[in-house]
């Protein structure tokens, strides 16, 4: 298993979509970092800044964890790069062709499938861990006014909660992706899931069984926010346990309860898509 990882591994570095992704990671970084100047440092006096940090918990100025929030949790080119990379990389051994030779030599398919999936969340994990590291030295680097050096442990939580969700996403695309044998339909359904499409038909599900359970105006608008007054009635959301629902609506600033939520969700996601991974390989043949 150790070898096959090595292979994907190899294969992950020497091919040329991953280099072409890598030089769009970076376009995108340094656009965002130019979206964020305008936004926090304020040239044009547009004083959007503060109204971003005041809509994330803060009133006092730009802090670790918000520009994480804005560098990675918000920035949709970042999901849509890891789930064409995770499409491009599940679905290369069965484009190219050598998927039935290497699957010749193994009765085990599962391991195959097992060490693939390492190969991938492991390039996965290293763009994450970058891309955070980069990002944060580029905001205390170019947002002199308007950083401020704290919440150092509210960033350390959204580091490791959303690098779980991301986990879970990319996991999900691997599953589909190995499901249909197809990078267009891995690509399609992967892309509606990191963009956050279905965030809003999930919300409506909400406020249908909402009102079904009898909710005022008042009540049915907390239920489709999920932001709920104390001692307010809460009614079931299904949204809540969505992965792209919990990925999008997450901040560190949540009660501990949403945020043990929002963790087990998005491993309970990743476990489950992994393990129907390794059992879709182990009852199904490959097509020569």
């Amino acid at each position: 298993m150790y070898n096959l990882f090595r292979m994907h591994i190899y294969r992950t570095l020497k091919s040329k979509s991953t280099l072409v992704l890598g030089i769009l990671l970076v376009v995108f970084t340094f656009l965002h970092l130019g979206l964020g100047y305008i936004v926090f440092e304020d040239p044009l006096n547009i004083q959007a800044g503060g109204l971003y940090i005041q809509s994330n918990g803060s009133d006092v100025s730009l802090t670790p964890d918000l520009v994480h929030q804005f560098f990675i949790q918000g920035n949709s080119a970042l999901l849509i790069l890891l789930t064409i990379f995770t499409v491009l990389m599940t679905n290369s051994d069965i484009t190219k062709g050598f998927v039935k030779n290497i699957y010749g030599m193994f009765e085990d398919k599962g391991k195959l499938v097992l060490a693939k999936w390492c190969a991938v969340m492991s390039s996965v994990t290293l763009v994450y861990l970058v891309t955070s590291i980069v990002s944060l030295g580029l905001a205390i680097l170019c947002y002199r006014t308007s950083y401020e050096s704290g919440n150092w442990d509210l960033y350390l939580i959204e580091f490791v909660v959303v690098y779980i969700g991301c986990i879970a996403m990319m996991t999900m695309v691997f599953l589909i992706t190995s499901l249909f044998k197809s990078s267009a339909g891995g690509m399609v359904i992967g892309l509606v899931i990191a963009s956050g499409i279905l965030q809003s038909i999930e919300r409506l599900i909400d406020v249908i069984i909402a009102k079904l359970s009898g909710a005022t105006g008042k009540e049915t608008i907390m239920a489709f926010t999920g932001l709920a007054e104390e001692g307010a009635r809460k009614f079931f959301r299904i949204s809540d346990y969505c992965i792209d629902n919990v990925f999008i609506s997450f901040s560190p600033a949540m009660e501990q309860s949403d945020i043990a939520r929002t963790v087990i969700v998005s491993a309970a996601y990743a476990l489950i898509g992994l393990g129907l991974a390794v059992l879709l390989a182990k009852k199904r043949d490959v097509k020569i």
